[in-house]
């Protein structure tokens, strides 16, 4: 079963998929639904969470392996197939067709792979596992519904943004959604719920432009410029009179 990434959520609350396949490149989307799934699955009972790497000379062997071996630990458990290359060849296709049967109640998998072209999603392993769960596919945010993404990212944070603030977050990040996300995270640390208008944005992104490593600590700490050498020397005559070094500061 398809499934567009923005039902996952009200998927998620009204039941658990024996199986998810995740696929695409936007790594921050992927992993969040990712995340989401674990979750959901860890409150049903599943808090057994094993995960593969497939790299290299992968041994298949070991998903069968696991898949019915008996837990020590949780009768639940959920087995996460990460598969970065996307190439599985005769005997990854073969393993995850023979998992399927093996899905349950007791037993589901998430298995991760990137932007598959045309010609793989036409292949019997690929129907199979699709048919078998939830099929989400992620696919890049273009810059034309990248302020549509920001605001109703921002809005989880009970922020609103409006459009020319939107659009104007959406140009200083150029499509990285990653650093799109650090600066709405930043945003909520910084402007209380409710609208957020351009003026706020632009000072919040240019603050992270003009201040280094330091200024931002002593901004985190409420410190104005002229109290930071005093305090600066009251650090020093202190360490004069301790008997240990001062802390280093990072």
């Amino acid at each position: 079963m398809k499934l567009r990434p923005e039902q996952l959520r009200a998927h998620l609350k009204s039941r658990l998929a024996p199986l998810y396949l995740l696929t695409g490149d936007e790594t921050l989307l992927v992993e969040e639904a990712r995340q989401a799934i674990v979750r959901a699955a860890q409150a049903r009972g599943f808090t057994e969470h094993q995960r593969l790497d497939v790299e290299g000379h992968f041994n298949w062997d070991r998903l069968h392996h696991e898949a019915g071996s008996l837990s020590l630990f949780a009768a639940q458990r959920l087995i996460d197939i990460r598969i970065p290359s996307g190439k599985l060849g005769r005997d990854g296709a073969d393993a995850l067709q023979r998992l399927i049967p093996a899905l349950g109640q007791d037993l589901m998998a998430v298995v991760t792979l990137p932007r598959l072209d045309a010609s793989t999603q036409k292949t019997k392993w690929f129907a199979e596992l699709e048919k078998a769960g939830v099929h989400l596919a992620f696919w890049p945010v273009d810059a034309a519904n990248l302020p549509g993404w920001i605001a109703r990212r921002a809005r989880e944070y009970g922020l609103e943004l409006d459009g020319p603030a939107a659009r104007f977050l959406a140009d200083q990040v150029e499509g990285n959604l990653q650093a799109a996300a650090q600066e709405i995270e930043k945003l909520a640390l910084i402007c209380p719920s409710g609208p957020v208008s351009l003026e706020a944005v632009i000072e919040a992104v240019t603050d992270s432009a003009r201040y280094s490593i330091f200024d931002l600590g002593w901004k985190g700490c409420g410190l104005k410029a002229w109290s930071r050498p005093w305090c600066c020397g009251q650090l020093r005559v202190r360490s004069a009179f301790s008997p240990r070094p001062p802390p280093a500061v990072i």
